[in-house]
């Protein structure tokens, strides 16, 4: 059970209608979720909000990689809600459906293109082992330059920060298809 509820829209303060009104004209809607559920405190929600926003836009990543990290650090997590938000998108993306199962299985999608593993494997060490070796960081760097680097380190901790939210606050998924508990 959900240990916070979104709050609810007549309830706001004059900062969460502004925040709120910024969160649905970014992204449609404010009622369910971990920003919804944030909105509390107005300032959190904002904050996250910008963040998402910026990994939704234009970025030195492609889509595919961001959703498949968020998918990464969802099975990690065992987070409901972020799979359920970022399964579909995901598939979208161009991510093979082979690779989407073996993560929800919480396996290594040993099939998948070596950015995908790389992916993988830089998300698995800094969520479950919580570093990143110098081999793993430098093939990064090969792949996707420095810059491209920097953005992946930040796209998963962001993603973690978010995962600790839904985990910390139960924000409960849509549908009835979860990840099993590994």
């Amino acid at each position: 059970m959900a240990r916070q509820n979104p709050w609810p829209e007549e309830s706001w303060t004059a900062e969460q209608k502004r925040v709120g009104e910024k969160i649905r004209a970014s992204r449609g809607q404010v009622s369910s979720g971990p920003l919804a559920t944030v909105l509390r405190v107005p300032e959190i929600a904002e904050g996250l909000s910008d963040f998402v926003g910026h990994f939704a836009g234009s970025t030195l990543l492609d889509a595919r990689l961001k959703e498949f990290v968020m998918l990464v650090v969802a099975r990690q997590y065992t987070a409901q809600y972020m799979w359920a938000a970022h399964e579909k998108g995901a598939r979208n993306a161009g991510l093979p459906d082979a690779v989407i199962e073996r993560v929800r299985a919480g396996d290594r999608p040993v099939t998948a293109a070596a950015d995908e593993l790389l992916t993988h494997d830089m998300t698995v060490a800094l969520v479950r082992d919580r570093t990143l070796d110098d081999a793993l960081y430098g093939r990064a760097v090969e792949t996707w330059g420095e810059d491209g680097t920097i953005e992946m380190i930040a796209l998963i901790g962001f993603y973690k920060a978010v995962a600790t939210v839904i985990m910390g606050l139960r924000v409960e998924a849509p549908g009835d298809d979860p990840l099993p508990i590994l």
